[in-house]
């Protein structure tokens, strides 16, 4: 038996068909390589061919020593220049260290590429003017007229300029399921009041479900472009959170901010330049005693997008979070380690399969054994194979039922149990004591349950796993 979680599909304009695209596939039609090595990452990264790049191992960046934006001497810092139709991720959250995955240069903007589970540290130093303008270092960035991005699941953490930047004529994005902490400026999405002739008509953006905690602004700071931002939370927001600038359009839907500063500004529409317009539906801002913080919306009556999207509502399908939830779900979902099941589905499917449920969802059983691919993924099974039995062989043992399963260790977003029943209609963990036993070279867990057996009514048991 498996239980509901949040839907981690790509949603959002980089899910939108243009430009030569049908959505953002990444490197799904390559094969799969695992890396662990800064050498191999900038080889299958820069190289023409699709590839779904696993990344094993934390990575150091610096040794490149090529960041164009510059560098201290005693601080060399690296980028990556990731070509098109590359998948980029980790199954345990690896963190790449002291650099950049830079997504276009020049005039060569790149298209479908997807950053998936990755931490990203270390591309900070110290300026005592506390302006942070010498070094353009961001995590990401994405510029040079790029495409069909995803960035899902990742976690930023203190970069000297951006975490993430979307520029240069650069389109149809989404950031989704992030954590971005301790940082001054998040994401600026468009670079100059000056750059209409390559802006108008782009920079079409999707920030959803993002996690902004002890951040100062750019949440995002939008130029020209559409903005849609849902179901993010911010924590301890100290400036210009969400900015719809320079004839930007911004809706933002179901958001939620808790204990933003007083001199703070959630939504605002200007930042000392040409204003754009911005829209706030259904969000909350949880104030600290005695601060009365408020959103900022101008030209929300009349609220539409820009072309190529003109309309008042987003040109995809959505599903919003009830606001009061999302300070919960952001949270518990948001960041690094929560997406196993979704990154297995990517190794063990064809595009095909993954775009059928029926095939690759956590309830299919594509081996017609009864047992679901989410068990099957937690259990460290291969789907279309049919499932060893007993899953959970049973003994008694000085009265208790005792059953043992394995599992895989790294399968670190399920929760698996041993449920009871006396009637197959009421099912509880309660009273089942459950404890692991040991560990296996092959990367699993041996798990023991135990339960008291009484003499009546029947007692019946199960596995479920939970995300």
């Amino acid at each position: 038996v498996l239980t509901g979680a949040p839907a981690f599909d790509l949603v959002g304009f980089a899910g939108l068909a243009s430009a030569g695209q049908s959505g953002t596939t990444g490197g799904a039609a390559g094969p799969h390589v695992r890396v662990a090595t800064l050498g191999d990452l900038v080889h299958y990264a820069q190289t023409n061919r699709p590839f779904r790049i696993e990344i094993a191992a934390d990575i150091d960046l610096s040794p490149l020593a090529n960041a164009q934006a510059g560098f201290p001497p005693e601080y060399p810092t690296g980028e990556i220049l990731v070509n098109s139709n590359k998948t980029l991720y980790s199954r345990t959250g690896v963190t790449l260290r002291r650099g950049s995955l830079r997504i276009g240069k020049g005039p060569n903007g790149k298209h479908n590429i997807i950053i998936r589970n990755l931490k990203f540290r270390d591309l900070w130093v110290d300026d005592p003017s506390g302006q942070y303008d010498q070094y353009g270092w961001d995590y990401i960035g994405i510029e040079a007229g790029s495409h069909h991005i995803w960035i899902d699941h990742c976690d930023f953490e203190q970069s000297y300029d951006g975490a993430v930047d979307i520029k240069g004529g650069s389109d149809f994005v989404t950031v989704s399921w992030c954590v971005f902490r301790r940082q001054k400026k998040c994401s600026l999405v468009g670079a100059s009041d000056n750059a209409g002739a390559t802006d108008r008509g782009r920079l079409n953006v999707t920030f959803h479900h993002n996690w902004y905690d002890q951040v100062e602004e750019r949440i995002p700071r939008m130029r020209f472009g559409n903005a849609h931002v849902f179901n993010i939370y911010a924590t301890d927001l100290a400036g210009k959170g969400i900015q719809s600038t320079t004839e930007a359009a911004t809706l933002v839907e179901h958001c939620f901010f808790r204990h933003p500063r007083p001199t703070s500004r959630p939504t605002i529409e200007a930042n000392g330049g040409p204003t754009g317009t911005v829209k706030v539906v259904n969000s909350v801002i949880e104030n600290l005693p005695g601060a009365n913080v408020q959103f900022r919306q101008h030209g929300a009556s009349n609220f539409t997008f820009n072309p190529p999207f003109a309309g008042s509502a987003p040109p995809y399908p959505y599903s919003l979070d009830p606001v009061a939830q999302v300070p919960w779900i952001v949270t518990n979902y948001a960041g690094t380690g929560k997406i196993g099941f979704e990154l297995w589905r990517s190794e063990q499917f064809s595009p095909a399969d993954l775009a059928n449920p029926d095939r690759s969802g956590p309830a299919a059983t594509p081996a017609n054994d009864g047992v679901n691919n989410l068990i099957k993924y937690a259990l460290g099974l291969p789907p279309f194979e049919p499932a060893p039995r007993p899953l959970t062989p049973l003994r008694l043992e000085a009265g208790d039922a005792v059953l043992t399963f394995r599992r895989r260790a790294d399968a670190t977003d399920v929760t698996c149990r041993i449920e009871v029943s006396s009637d197959l209609k009421r099912w509880s963990s309660q009273g089942v004591a459950t404890r692991r036993i040991a560990a296996t070279p092959d990367g699993l867990e041996v798990w023991e349950a135990r339960h008291p057996i009484t003499a009546a009514p029947a007692t019946y048991f199960r596995l479920s796993a939970e995300r």
